[in-house]
């Protein structure tokens, strides 16, 4: 397991740099005021009853969970063809870290890179509701740690499908664009999945939910059986 945490500490080091982080960060800042500001809109407007704001918080809360995963994808998309194109691969491939730990390492970083960014634009929704809306915060507490819960759960798949898919590539023009035929489907599914948390205390939710996960894993199995550090190692010396 600390292999994991080595290769996601040296992803962050390596590939993520200054300028990437802040430009993501900047979104998961601004995306959230853009919709404060729309539900300020709507709570000037008079509701029979809560049920409206209730809605849109929810949604814009589902949409929070989302909107990280085209950065998260990029990320582990690019994570070998960075690799490949900086040289840094060989070192990699001979450092004694089980494929496994690589996969994973580099999984992980893009994982806590996209929950970052979704639990940042929730925490700012969630905070300043009160202040910049003028009403209280709609959704009960259970509901609203559940839809923070989710947003690993949720972008574990498409980071999969896109550390699965470049591994296999050598240049980061052809990781991104090769991702898109798998990714986009998941993402799709992933949408299906955040409408139907609706009924999230629901025991059949969660258990897609664990489903979803499980395909994550079965994805970086069959990136690591299929990825033969040596014969590579071999051709890159």
């Amino acid at each position: 397991m600390s292999g994991v945490w080595l290769i996601a500490a040296r992803e962050f080091s390596d590939t993520l740099g200054t300028r990437a982080l802040l430009r993501f960060l900047i979104v998961a800042i601004a995306i959230p005021m853009i919709f404060l500001g729309a539900l300020r809109v709507q709570a000037a407007r008079p509701a029979v009853d809560s049920r409206p704001h209730a809605d849109a918080a929810r949604a814009f809360m589902v949409y929070l969970d989302l909107l990280p995963a085209s950065a998260a994808v990029n990320v582990a998309a690019t994570a070998f063809a960075i690799e490949f194109e900086t040289g840094t691969i060989i070192p990699l491939l001979a450092a004694p870290i089980s494929t496994y730990a690589i996969f994973w390492g580099k999984s992980v970083a893009a994982l806590a890179l996209g929950s970052a960014l979704a639990w940042t634009g929730q925490g700012l929704l969630w905070g300043l509701y009160r202040p910049l809306v003028g009403l209280p915060w709609p959704l009960g507490g259970g509901e609203t740690a559940a839809l923070i819960a989710i947003a690993p759960l949720i972008l574990l798949p498409p980071i999969a499908a896109a550390i699965l898919m470049g591994s296999r590539a050598r240049r980061v023009r052809a990781a991104q664009a090769g991702i898109s035929l798998v990714s986009v489907p998941l993402v799709i599914g992933s949408v299906f999945l955040a409408i139907r948390l609706r009924s999230i205390t629901l025991a059949s939710t969660w258990t897609e939910l664990l489903a979803w996960a499980a395909i994550a894993a079965l994805l970086i199995t069959i990136g690591v059986r299929g990825w033969n550090r040596e014969e590579l190692l071999a051709r890159l010396r």
